[in-house]
């Protein structure tokens, strides 16, 4: 679906719709875990605000069909956290215009 977020085989699938909204043509996302609040933030690999503001990693944004579903791995992310690694879709928050994705894991 174009508008959602999902886990599968450890990677960060996002909707053609959403990644649009958030990362434009980018290919390149900045992104950072809080696991007090089970929090994955991504945003647009040139927010400088975001990059000054948490201790982020760059991670790239991989083309995943025709329709422009784009994946990142977040395998990393899920074996130092512990973090379910279940193939199923996420709840996430994308403010318009924010260029910013807010997935809950």
């Amino acid at each position: 679906d174009a508008h959602e977020v999902a886990l599968r085989e450890g990677h960060l699938v996002i909707g053609a719709a959403v990644a649009r909204e958030v990362f434009g043509n980018a290919l390149t996302a900045l992104m950072v875990y809080y696991p007090q609040r089970h929090t994955l933030l991504l945003a647009h690999v040139s927010d400088e605000a975001f990059k000054s503001m948490h201790k982020a990693e760059q991670g790239l944004l991989k083309v995943r069909n025709k329709r422009g579903d784009l994946a990142i791995s977040i395998q990393a992310i899920l074996v130092d956290h512990q973090i379910d690694d279940t193939d199923r879709s996420l709840p996430f928050d994308a403010p318009p215009g924010s260029r910013l994705l807010k997935v809950h894991l």
